[in-house]
């Protein structure tokens, strides 16, 4: 008796998963909106989703409900896009500046993010833009760059030492 209800125990132990929460969210609808200095992220059905940050003193990022951005940048670039706007970014890492030269007729916009999604600046680039890096931290940042039509061209990984 003993054995079969050890066996039943450890059954049903095996069976049984705990549940968990994931911070995702399956929406009907929603959208993002991508502004100069902030990113507002929305669904349908969870209008009270909040993230404050503190990145400056204490490093700090607090959010609540289950819809929170997570950046997942790949570092890769759409060759033919890229072949047609010629983007070069350089010196990298990048000390005192950093340039991108834009070779196309056509203009890019670039957007400067940190790894936590927090966007740094956002320029439009008709041939060459040279940005002061140094009020930025030793760290790694990300240049997204996007055709005037809001394409997406390339992200380009860029080191501050």
């Amino acid at each position: 008796m003993k054995t079969k209800l050890t066996f039943i125990l450890l059954l049903c132990a095996y069976i049984t998963q705990a549940q968990s929460i994931d911070r995702w969210v399956i929406g009907s609808t929603g959208d993002h909106y991508d502004g100069n200095n902030f990113s507002l992220y929305w669904t349908v059905g969870e209008p009270a989703v909040e993230t404050i940050a503190n990145l400056d003193e204490t490093n700090t990022l607090l959010t609540q409900g289950f819809h929170q951005f997570e950046e997942n940048t790949p570092v890769a670039i759409d060759e033919v896009l890229a072949n047609e706007y010629g983007i070069q970014v350089f010196p990298n890492p990048a000390m005192e500046y950093l340039n991108i030269k834009v070779t196309a007729s056509k203009p890019v916009r670039a957007v400067l993010s940190s790894t936590l999604g927090q966007h740094i600046w956002q320029r439009n680039i008709n041939s060459t833009l040279q940005v002061s890096t140094a009020t930025l931290s030793e760290s790694v940042y990300f240049l997204h760059c996007y055709t005037d039509e809001g394409e997406w061209i390339g992200t380009y990984k860029i080191v501050r030492q």
